[in-house]
């Protein structure tokens, strides 16, 4: 098997078809019950496929000729090879099926995938081909869902033709204050990410075609539309992190376009308020939800906050201190809380620490901020956008949502982390190749 072929297809399946497996699983569910947990097992089925097969792909291709050859491992890329061995074990260390299965499902292979890639594979490839690969599934994606928003912003029940349910059943569609689009992510909060998400998409091409003008205006009407549906899922943290980004967005823009993305930013923002404002008749509830952002009782009385309070009283020896309370005990089923003791804790830090202890969550923070220093080593200005934006909006979100475990995201960011590390070891690569000539 061709490397570059292996590399494309995991790129296909990771960034192109996760993110409609919810989807995929309600249709087959709606056949039989058998066919939906086929559906949803299969995809994690790929994963072992794609981990065992990176070994075997490594010792077929040794290295491609203008790319960097394998290096070994530096000091810095070795913490998440650790971080992989401690939070496997420590999983198997809880004697429970039930929570080793979740554990095993949710949040190891992941790890797995990006850390297998980065032994096995970092350098045998070109990481720029790799990466604008991601970059095209990922905005085909983000395209698809937009369209899906639309429709469903006229017609909700598009919704039980995708999910074969009633809309009473999925929970977040409809509220007291108004609808909330979903698209093809089950919740708001997900879609929400997944549009912020796509700014890193769309923020690529903005760099890449700064010459066009009919293409950058035709990035920046998705963004609008983008800009409008995120709002319309009514996440406040979403919504939040969306405008942070688009500020992030607009500056680090203003160096090739010097004062234009600073007025389209300002217009499509207007354009998405007077829009908001408009559907809603419950102004003033809309606007005590958003004004809440700055009140402190959002945050100290908030209900998971009020979880964090009670656990930490159970980190009542040192063991636990460094080794947490047990792989999967932090967990966002409500159901697991009453039959497995669980926590829901919906902060990814806070996870690690309940999950792995001091020490996974030391070496977790260390992770982010190496993918951070990655991010900004990386010399092609697109790549480098695309990376620093995906890092923003996985740290943000990660503080207000269980992001180590949420799928398809817990992917995106252990993948773009061997790329982001392939990417600084290629640069270094051809810079020191051309000290020499």
């Amino acid at each position: 098997m061709k490397l570059k072929s292996y590399l494309h297809f995991c790129v296909f399946t990771v960034f192109g078809l996760f993110p409609f497996w919810v989807l995929l699983t309600y249709q087959a569910r709606d056949l039989s019950l058998v066919a939906g947990s086929f559906v949803s097992s299969f995809k994690y089925f790929l994963i072992v496929v794609f981990i065992v097969l990176s070994f075997f792909v490594s010792k077929v291709h040794q290295g491609t000729e203008g790319v960097a050859k394998l290096n070994p491992l530096s000091l810095f890329q070795l913490p998440a090879v650790f971080y992989f061995f401690w939070a496997t074990s420590l999983t198997f260390w809880t004697f429970n099926s039930v929570l080793i299965i979740d554990v095993l499902r949710i949040q190891i292979m992941p790890i797995a995938l990006g850390v297998f890639f980065l032994v096995f594979l970092k350098g045998r490839f070109n990481a720029y081909d790799l990466l604008e690969k991601v970059v095209t599934y990922s905005s085909f994606v983000a395209i698809t869902a937009l369209t899906i928003s639309i429709f469903e912003y006229f017609h909700q029940d598009i919704l039980v033709t995708l999910y074969k349910v009633d809309i009473a059943e999925l929970g977040h569609a409809d509220t007291s204050f108004g609808k909330r689009l979903l698209s093809i992510y089950e919740n708001p909060i997900n879609f929400g990410a997944a549009i912020c998400f796509s700014f890193a998409c769309f923020s690529f091409f903005l760099v890449r075609w700064k010459g066009s003008l009919g293409r950058s205006v035709l990035i920046w009407i998705l963004i609008g539309i983008s800009f409008l549906s995120l709002a319309l899922t009514l996440s406040r943290t979403a919504f939040a992190v969306g405008v942070f980004v688009l500020l992030f967005l607009t500056l680090e823009l203003a160096r090739y376009k010097k004062l234009a993305p600073l007025v389209i930013m300002s217009v499509l923002f207007g354009i998405a308020s007077i829009a908001v404002f408009y559907y809603f008749d419950d102004i003033a509830f809309l606007l005590k939800r958003v004004d809440s952002l700055t009140n402190l009782d959002t945050y100290t009385e908030n209900p998971r906050v009020k979880n964090w309070s009670v656990l930490f009283a159970d980190f009542d020896a040192w063991v636990f201190v460094l080794a947490g309370l047990g792989a999967g005990m932090s967990n966002p089923n409500g159901q697991l809380s009453l039959t497995q003791g669980t926590y829901v804790i919906e902060n990814a830090f806070i996870s690690n620490l309940v999950d792995f202890g001091l020490i996974g969550l030391l070496i977790y923070v260390f992770i982010i901020l190496r993918f951070a220093y990655c991010a900004f080593k990386i010399k092609q200005p697109d790549a480098r956008l695309f990376f620093k934006i995906f890092v923003v909006v996985f740290f943000i979100f990660s503080i207000a949502n269980d992001f180590n475990r949420n799928q398809p995201f817990s992917f995106y960011f252990w993948f773009l982390y061997f790329l982001a590390e392939s990417m600084v070891n290629q640069d270094r690569f051809l810079i020191n190749k051309r000290s020499y000539e």
